[in-house]
């Protein structure tokens, strides 16, 4: 499973405790989620509400600090699912960040929160939105290419696709 741009492995364990629901537990090991047998179809669920709780502690801080840092300020910030945007501004400073920034790495989270920001002076794709975009981001053509790569609803895929059906086969 991808988590902050990195890999990390996935282990399932069954529990004796009177879980009600499953629990994900997050370490130097990667994700381990304890559940109990008759509750394994709860699993998915609570591996994606792991993931957005993740995402909304962490996005709000990294955006602000580098808002900070750019000197480029918003109003407010919404953090939800979009299928076809990582990010959106709107002409009243606000901000939308999609949860799913969560899995990708530093770097790539950094260059969606500048385009955006850089969005709060030029709410277009103007050569100079770009020019402001480079001068916060200098690295933003490749960071750019690689995020057109990564698709927000390949999330959808991944948690309701053969990862979960693979996984339940191993273990279960």
């Amino acid at each position: 499973m991808v988590f902050k741009g990195v890999v990390h492995v996935v282990s399932l364990a069954v529990s004796t405790l009177a879980h009600v629901k499953p629990v994900v537990l997050y370490g130097e090991d990667g994700f381990t989620i304890l559940y109990k047998r008759e509750n394994y179809h709860q699993i998915q669920d609570a591996f994606i509400a792991f993931m957005r709780r993740e995402a909304e502690k962490t996005l709000p801080h990294e955006i602000r600090t580098l808002s900070q840092q750019v000197n480029l300020p918003f109003n407010r910030l919404t953090i939800r699912q979009t299928k076809t945007r990582w990010g959106s501004c709107s002409s009243q400073k606000n901000i939308n960040l999609n949860w799913q920034l969560i899995r990708v790495d530093d770097r790539l989270r950094t260059y969606v929160m500048i385009h955006e920001l850089c969005h709060l002076v030029h709410m277009d794709h103007s050569p100079d939105f770009w020019k402001l975009v480079a001068h916060h981001c200098p690295e933003y053509r490749t960071l750019r290419t690689h995020m057109k790569k990564v698709n927000p609803h390949w999330i959808d895929a991944m948690y309701q696709g053969s990862f979960w059906r693979q996984l339940f086969m191993r273990r279960v």
